[in-house]
């Protein structure tokens, strides 16, 4: 009897490792990554803010904060990735893209010296200077549009506008907002007319806390949660609807996707591991949106949050498509999203399928499909037509 309860137990632990074994062997071969810049200054600075003067690199900039935190989150990809991609930069393995924005290609190569701090005398060029140049390439509008480039968009700029106006006539009629508007108005000097302009006044105080500055008294008992929900609220109102998510985020999702199918057939050119997309809060929300397919209001992605979608092979030669979340700078336990109708692995080809929905054909097409100049639309964010990002 001790002889055959041995045996099972025998059988059952060559068959735990046999699975564990299995589920190890699936490689990993290509990953993009797309991050949110660091801490930055304010968008716009309201008439009675109180540190307007406390970010001499203007409006929009990377913070020194922002600098320190992206450097860290290169450390973090580095731990992350270390042995998927060589301690020494190669063109041939990583690409690194950045929208046309001061912050984003600031952030890409402070994300990019953290990743590859000089590891031999060849590339330590200077010996004071634990760094090394690597290139960032800019998103041109005129010659791609993977980011989207919204503001560039005539249809985009329509339907954001619209669904901004119809969101506060809601709002306003649920009593949602109706005395916030003019109490915040009437502190902090401005004229509020929309959930657009309150979420930009709710922007700017978080970027200021986040830059380690005190909350002016009379919104110190409204900002959390109730204006810091306001400002969630805009966010989703800018990747609401299926129209925005092809316009905003199906460029930049096609050619990740694009890019895996080209990795799976072995026709990738060059035979790149990873490519770094930096970018902003809507980017993540865009992706996260169209591949989850959520209708439930996502929280603003903080400064240094990503995006990680990887694509591994298996034995069987077929190829899979796990997407992490990494939630800040620091955040190296990453959320493993799940992918609604694709399975338990999710094949690429199925992963391909189920996003379709977002990918436009004809992006430049589409953004002058129905869309009309119309000055009562343009006036509807009187702090100024920048959205949080």
């Amino acid at each position: 009897m001790l002889v055959i309860y041995a045996v099972v137990l025998f059988l059952t632990c060559v068959l735990q490792f046999e699975s564990a074994s299995s589920e190890s062997e699936d490689n990993l071969i290509f990953v993009s990554v797309v991050f949110r810049h660091g801490n930055r200054a304010p968008l716009v600075h309201y008439k009675n803010d109180p540190h307007k003067h406390n970010f001499p690199d203007g409006v929009g900039q990377l913070t020194k904060i922002g600098k320190a935190n992206m450097y860290h989150k290169g450390k973090v990809l580095r731990q992350m990735y270390d042995g998927f991609i060589s301690r020494n930069y190669r063109e041939d393995e990583l690409y690194c893209t950045s929208t046309t924005i001061d912050r984003t290609l600031m952030t890409a190569q402070l994300v990019l010296a953290g990743m590859y701090p000089p590891s031999d005398s060849y590339h330590h060029f200077e010996p004071h200077l634990s760094w090394q140049p690597i290139p960032v390439h800019e998103d041109s509008p005129d010659k791609s549009f993977i980011f989207g480039h919204g503001h560039l968009c005539p249809r985009y700029s329509q339907v954001f506008y619209e669904q901004i106006n119809r969101t506060t006539e809601t709002l306003k009629e649920q009593g949602d907002i109706e005395e916030m508007l003019p109490y915040c108005a009437t502190h902090c000097g401005e004229e509020l007319k929309t959930v657009a302009d309150l979420g930009l006044l709710v922007d700017a105080l978080k970027s200021e806390v986040a830059d380690g500055l005190e909350l002016p008294s009379w919104v110190a008992n409204y900002y959390d949660p109730t204006l810091l929900g306001f400002l969630d609220l805009l966010m989703n109102v800018i990747v609401k609807t299926t129209e925005q998510k092809r316009l905003i985020t199906g460029p930049l999702l096609k050619q990740i996707i694009d890019n895996m199918i080209s990795k799976s057939k072995r026709k990738l050119n060059p035979d790149r591991n990873m490519v770094l997309y930096s970018g902003h809060d809507f980017s993540i929300l865009g992706l996260l949106g169209s591949i989850t397919k959520s209708e439930k209001m996502m929280p603003q992605p903080e400064f240094g949050a990503s995006l990680n979608i990887e694509l591994y092979r298996t034995q069987d030669d077929d190829h899979i498509v796990k997407v992490k979340y990494l939630r800040s700078f620091k955040d190296d336990d990453p959320q493993d999203i799940s992918i609604p109708d694709c399975g338990t692995p999710c094949h690429l080809e199925k992963f391909a399928q189920i996003t379709q929905y977002v990918i436009p054909e004809n992006w430049e097409a589409e953004c002058h499909s129905n869309s009309h100049d119309d000055d009562s639309i343009n006036h509807a964010a009187p702090l100024g037509n920048n959205r949080p990002d």
